[in-house]
């Protein structure tokens, strides 16, 4: 497996943004989600919408004091609605010493459910010493506080400190300015700048459940949106959902050993939330070491949201989950293994439905290793210390009831068949179902 070869083509745009609308999910939090970059829109029963407007004619003018010689910053009158449009709200090029631009950005909650706004952002690139920015509130009377240039390799902690309650039908509206220093010298040119600026929104401990508690809601918590905030979700267990397609960057020891990136040892939901959880591995890059995206030390991990779990990592082995104590529960989703999707080291996998198969380059490279798909180390399997129980889903070219661990074995659970289907590719496809 270390010789299988992949490539991985990444761009980087010159100071791109996007803005995302994400609603955390615990205890049937309602959500929504509103993805502004290149675009997509999820949305369950909390309304939240975003418009952003570029600076024109014919829309709403602010002036701000100590910014812009004292003139007032004017916005087009039509905004771009950031769940259709397919353009990024940040998108101009070519920057110079004293150029500045500001949008007008407005958060709406359209329903009847209170909501926290958080904001978060992501920031990149040898340009950033040289940019500054800063977030202004205003309100239908005007601008709340006045302009302060901000470095921009402040962003992200200036969005841990905010946070913002809208009620029902309520507008939060701000203007974020940014611009590049005067003093950027020629050391500058040609750099690059990314931004991602983020949005979150949860349920506000504000209404009242069935027995008239008013904080039935407060522990709502916002959806991780990148690796870091993933690892601390899953490390305090609860309710965790993805708010982005998040890639774990993995690190571990110069030896051949499988290591985990994401650790799991209390009872903790993850809603993949129709998302991407995947490895990122450079092109071309050896890892002594096997990682594995999370792995289940203790407590039980239950998976839904019909997201995506890809250990997908060019000419490396990657394992997306392993068991190594505790329990997994997988409801739904699409699990890519390479060449394992879910190993059982020790403790207990069910699965009730979701879609299994390698991923794309050990299925191009090694596709007879799909019976690894799911599996359990066969010691720990034939001891009684590693189990599968399978009760539904789909597993390419991978018969799970005929001898995974030998002659007369099976993962299927009492009461359940596989029913085979070929496919026009080729591949067989076996799917759990009920007697």
């Amino acid at each position: 497996m270390k010789n299988i070869k992949s490539k991985l083509i990444t761009s980087i745009a010159v100071l791109v943004g996007c803005v995302t609308l994400l609603v955390g999910t615990s205890f049937a939090w309602f959500t929504d989600s509103i993805t502004n970059s290149n675009n997509k829109i999820q949305a369950g029963e909390l309304k939240i919408s975003a418009t952003a407007y570029d600076l024109g004619t014919g829309g709403k003018s602010y002036t701000v004091s100590g910014i812009n010689g004292g003139k007032a910053f004017t916005f087009e009158a039509d905004g771009q609605d950031l769940a259709t449009v397919n353009t990024p709200i940040i998108s101009e090029t070519d920057w110079e010493p004293g150029k500045t631009s500001a949008k007008l950005l407005t958060v709406s909650n359209e329903d009847q459910l209170s909501a926290k706004i958080k904001l978060s952002f992501t920031t990149a690139g040898e340009l950033t010493d040289a940019l500054w920015y800063d977030f202004i509130q205003v309100t239908d009377s005007g601008v709340t506080g006045a302009f302060t240039q901000r470095d921009m390799s402040t962003l992200s902690a200036l969005a841990s400190a905010m946070e913002f309650t809208l009620e029902t039908n309520e507008t939060l509206s701000f203007i974020f300015v940014y611009g590049m220093k005067t003093s950027a010298g020629n050391e500058y040119q040609g750099k690059e700048f990314t931004a991602d600026v983020t949005i979150l929104a949860t349920q506000a401990a504000v209404e009242e459940d069935g027995f008239g508690n008013s904080d039935y809601d407060s522990g709502a918590e916002y959806p991780a949106v990148n690796a870091s905030e993933l690892k601390d979700a899953l490390t305090n267990g609860g309710s965790v959902s993805l708010g982005n397609n998040i890639a774990v960057v993995p690190n571990g020891p110069n030896e051949d050993v499988l290591y985990p990136q994401i650790t799991v040892n209390k009872d903790t939901n993850l809603d993949l939330n129709g998302k991407e959880l995947s490895v990122n591995v450079a092109t071309n890059e050896n890892l002594a070491y096997t990682p594995a995206i999370i792995s289940v030390n203790k407590g039980t991990l239950t998976l839904n949201g019909n997201g995506t779990l890809t250990a997908e990592a060019g000419n490396n082995n990657s394992y997306g989950i392993t068991i190594e104590g505790g329990t997994v529960i997988i409801n739904d989703g699409n699990y890519f293994g390479a060449i394992t999707a879910v190993q059982v080291e020790s403790g207990h996998l069910e699965i009730n439905g979701g879609f299994f198969d390698l991923a794309p380059t050990c299925k191009a490279q090694v596709p007879q290793y799909a019976k690894y798909i799911v599996n359990c180390i066969d010691k720990a399997y034939k001891s009684g210390t590693a189990t599968i129980e399978i009760k539904g889903g789909t597993f390419v070219n991978f018969d799970p009831s005929d001898g995974p661990e030998g002659a007369g074995t099976s993962y299927v659970a009492d009461g359940y068949k596989v029913v085979p289907q070929e496919q026009d590719n080729g591949e067989t496809w076996y799917t759990v179902v009920p007697e």
